[in-house]
């Protein structure tokens, strides 16, 4: 019996603590949590946000960023910045197109490019971290699309790319932001879709 007890325990306390630490940072977007995770290893060096659990009586467990002073300068500008661009191998094709499948029925907004790889939009230059969070519920230049129409135009050699930016909210606290992107060519345009935006705190280190 003392098995199962410590086992039931141990689900009780998970089950228990998961929901505070989803709730630690927030992210928009089409990408359950299983798939951002998946999105992470599409590169050939996988690209994770890396977030500490802060701890103590201010923090209350929220996640943050951890940044040296070079990085926290580096993305302080007021255009994301582009640090992941890669052509889909056919196996995470296949995954990422049953991600937009699985969301067929959903719209976000997309912005037109003017060549091949992750472009940041002119519409994201500048943004707080409270807007940025909520561009997915916005139109792009290119109009809200279809997730199914986007989903029949991955194949292996699309093109998937992730954006961070270091920017304040409203209240003036500084904000890590992260960007999933997909860029697809459809009606013979090419279109930035984001999948997901995040946002957490930031700690800067010394």
């Amino acid at each position: 019996m003392k098995p199962s007890i410590k086992l039931l325990m141990m689900l009780v306390i998970a089950m228990t603590a998961a929901p505070h630490l989803r709730a630690a940072f927030s992210c928009s977007g089409i990408l359950t949590d299983a798939q951002r995770s998946g999105f992470e290893h599409m590169f050939p060096n996988p690209y994770f946000p890396s977030l500490v659990l802060l701890s103590g009586p201010v923090a209350q467990g929220n996640m943050a960023k951890e940044l040296m002073p070079d990085d926290l300068k580096r993305l302080s500008n007021a255009k994301p910045t582009v640090v992941r661009s890669v052509r889909l191998s056919a196996q995470h094709a296949i995954l990422l197109k049953g991600w937009l499948n699985d969301n067929a029925s959903a719209t976000i907004p997309g912005w037109l490019s003017t060549s091949l790889g992750v472009l940041v939009p002119e519409a994201w230059v500048g943004l707080s971290a409270d807007v940025f969070i909520q561009v997915l519920n916005g139109s792009g230049d290119a109009g809200r699309l279809t997730v199914a129409n986007l989903a029949g135009t991955v194949s292996q050699g699309g093109i998937v790319g992730v954006t961070e930016q270091v920017t304040k909210d409203k209240s003036g606290t500084i904000k890590f932001v992260w960007t999933y992107v997909y860029q697809a060519s459809l009606n013979q345009k090419i279109i930035e879709a984001p999948l997901s935006v995040c946002l957490s705190d930031v700690k800067a280190l010394r």
